[in-house]
C-alpha cells in the first residue's frame, strides 16, 4: 500500500480525479527490530584488539577503529554521532555531540579512563590524521563513513569468535548502545527507586532521545526483570 499510495500521489498531481488513499488505510507500519546480542565487556575488548590487526600496518587506520569502537561502547553515541565528531567537539566536561538524530546538540561526559584513551588516540591523530577537522580519520585523512564503521564492526566481531558467519545472528554496532543504557541501569538498581527516575532522565538525555519512551526501549530489550522493580511504587 505504500507503493501503491507513492503512485498514486504521482499521478494525483497529473490528474486530480485519482484517489490518494490514507496513509495508514492498512494500519500504522511497525518497524522490525532484531533482537540485540548485547556483547560483553570481554568480547568488546576483544573486538577492539581485533580492530588493532587491520591494515595498512602502521597506519592509523586500526587505531581510529580501536578507539571509535572503544567510545561508542561506553558513552552509547549513534554510529552518525561518533563518526561526526569534530577536534573541537572534545572539550574539558565532555563530548559536544552536535551531528544528532534529533537535531539538538548535547554534551555527553566522558569518565577519565575514556579521556585518557582519546588524549592518546589524538597523539596520534595529529601526527598521522593531516589537517582535517574531524575527530575519526582514517588512513587517508578523510573522515568514516557510519555504514563503513557498521560492516567492519561485523567483520571485527567474526574474526574475534563473538560473531558467527555470514547469516548468523550476533552482536551488531548498534547492540553497544543497548549495553550502555543496560549497564547504565543496572549501576542505579543500589539506588531508592526514587532515586531510578532521574537516572532514567540522565540517561535519556545522554542517549539524545527526544522521548523517554525511547531509552525505556533501548533498556527493556536488554535487561528482565528491571521493569517490574522501576514499576514498585
Amino acid at each position: 500500500m505504500r507503493f501503491v499510495r507513492g503512485l498514486a500521489v504521482f499521478l494525483h498531481v497529473e490528474d486530480g480525479r485519482h484517489e490518494v488513499p490514507h496513509r495508514d488505510a492498512l494500519g500504522k507500519p511497525r518497524q522490525y527490530r532484531p533482537p540485540p546480542r548485547i556483547p560483553s565487556l570481554e568480547e568488546i575488548r576483544k573486538i577492539m584488539t581485533e580492530a588493532l590487526s587491520l591494515g595498512p600496518a602502521g597506519s592509523l587506520t586500526p587505531l581510529t577503529f580501536h578507539f571509535i569502537i572503544g567510545l561508542v561502547a561506553c558513552t552509547g553515541l549513534r554510529r552518525s554521532e561518533a563518526t561526526g565528531l569534530l577536534l573541537g567537539d572534545l572539550g574539558p566536561d565532555g563530548l559536544m555531540v552536535r551531528n544528532t538524530k534529533n537535531r539538538r546538540d548535547r554534551l555527553v561526559p566522558l569518565h577519565e579512563s575514556a579521556r585518557r584513551a582519546l588524549d592518546d588516540y589524538l597523539v596520534a591523530r595529529k601526527r598521522q590524521g593531516g589537517p582535517g577537522e574531524h575527530l575519526f580519520v582514517l588512513a587517508s585523512g578523510r573522515p568514516m563513513h557510519p555504514d563503513y564503521l557498521t560492516q567492519t564492526f561485523v567483520l571485527l566481531a567474526r574474526k574475534a569468535g563473538v560473531r558467527g558467519g555470514r547469516g548468523e545472528p550476533g552482536p551488531r554496532l548498534h547492540d553497544l548502545r543497548h549495553g550502555f543504557a543496560v549497564r547504565a541501569l543496572e549501576g542505579s538498581i543500589s539506588s531508592s527507586r526514587k532515586d531510578v527516575g532521574r537516572h532514567m532522565l540522565a540517561l535519556s538525555t545522554t542517549l539524545g532521545h527526544a522521548n523517554l519512551v525511547h531509552s525505556y526501549c533501548h533498556a527493556s530489550l536488554g535487561i528482565t526483570g528491571l521493569s517490574a522493580f522501576l514499576l514498585v511504587p
